[in-house]
């Protein structure tokens, strides 16, 4: 079972590729269970898959969709015109972007029913396109992430070769000598030495 991200505090590559797939598979699980239920008219559970899912990824548009669906069709009006707020803060607060015409006429619908609207009736239809949308946008926000990311480590790279360049460089005089910038005591010495035995 999906108990969190794996190993949250280690950011080598292999686990981010890892800890991605699995975020991925318990997402996609639970976007599948809650479809069942709410083909199934099991309102509540589905709810309960889809708040699981927004948890973790609030930017799925398509899961609010749903959210809003299932509280009309509970009669929940207010609940799902609150949902739609949300979302459309989280996407304008995230992304910059109003929410989609779909989400839009939803609402538009479920402010103009006057009670209780069964999901499956007349509601838009999430059909394998719609899903494949979703997915489209889902990959466009994770490798516009993936390049902020990205820039931020050639940044850092390109700092850290810039203090390594500083920290190796040395100003030549006739009293050092070597790679390492050591003062050449043993030059001094023998100079003193040779001078000393001069004077006898």
């Amino acid at each position: 079972l999906y108990t969190g991200d794996l190993l949250p505090a280690i950011y080598d590559d292999w686990v981010l590729v890892e800890r991605e797939r699995l975020r991925r598979i318990y997402l996609n699980s639970l976007a599948h269970l809650m479809r069942g239920r709410e083909y199934r008219e099991e309102y509540s559970q589905a709810l309960s898959a889809a708040r699981r899912i927004l948890d973790l990824d609030p930017l799925r548009e398509e899961i609010h969709r749903a959210v809003m669906r299932l509280h009309a069709a509970q009669g929940q009006r207010a609940l799902a015109v609150r949902q739609y707020e949300r979302c459309r803060q989280v996407l304008e607060q995230e992304l910059g972007v109003s929410p989609m015409p779909e989400t839009q006429a939803l609402l538009a619908k479920i402010v103009r029913s006057p009670g209780r609207q069964p999901a499956s009736d007349n509601a838009p239809v999430e059909t394998p396109y719609a899903y494949a949308i979703a997915e489209l946008q889902q990959a466009r926000r994770e490798f516009a992430q993936a390049q902020q990311r990205l820039q931020r480590a050639i940044s850092l790279v390109e700092n850290l070769s810039s203090s390594r360049d500083l920290a190796t460089t040395r100003t030549p005089t006739s009293n050092y000598s070597g790679d390492h910038g050591a003062p050449d005591f043993g030059s001094r010495r023998s100079k003193v030495e040779a001078s000393l035995t001069a004077l006898g």
